[in-house]
């Protein structure tokens, strides 16, 4: 193997949380640029940002969380699943953030617009009829992630005082 794809590979593992935090950073600012109100005909195009913004939330988090150095074993608790239930959580909470951005328009009415003298302008005001199709992960996602985040605290707390 190449020593320059080696030495790459050793500073990705040295450096694994400032990396992920940088391609969430990235995946992050992608969704968000690609963010757009949708006609109703392109509704699957809708997938792209939510799927963009969730992985870039993802990425940022678990790269702090690596930084800080939550995965070590003196963090661990019960086994590990209080970490693992809240990097879970953490995966409900981005799912409800992402899920909020996308919105569809279905259509658009036209609303004329009164001049000031009396009578109706010759502008009118055209404004779009939209849905958020994906509102309900939003009660899911916080649901959940507050129930997981509830738990991992409660088991990291018996752990600390068990011992």
């Amino acid at each position: 193997m190449d020593f320059a794809i080696l030495r790459f590979l050793d500073f990705v593992r040295d450096n694994l949380g400032k990396v992920m935090i940088a391609v969430g950073m990235l995946f992050s600012l992608l969704g968000v640029f690609m963010l757009a109100t949708f006609y109703f005909t392109l509704p699957e195009i809708a997938f792209v940002p939510l799927i963009s913004l969730f992985s870039g939330v993802l990425f940022v988090v678990y790269g702090f969380f690596v930084q800080v150095g939550l995965f070590p074993a003196r963090w661990r608790s019960m086994d590990g699943v209080g970490t693992v239930m809240l990097c879970v959580s953490v995966g409900f909470f981005a799912l409800a953030i992402s899920a909020i951005q996308v919105q569809l328009v279905t259509g658009f009415e036209m609303h004329g617009m009164p001049n000031r003298g009396g009578g109706e302008s010759p502008f009118a005001l055209f404004l779009p009829i939209s849905v958020r199709p994906f509102l309900f992960l939003l009660g899911l996602g916080l649901q959940w992630g507050t129930v997981f985040l509830a738990a991992s605290f409660l088991l990291k707390a018996f752990s600390h005082f068990r011992h």
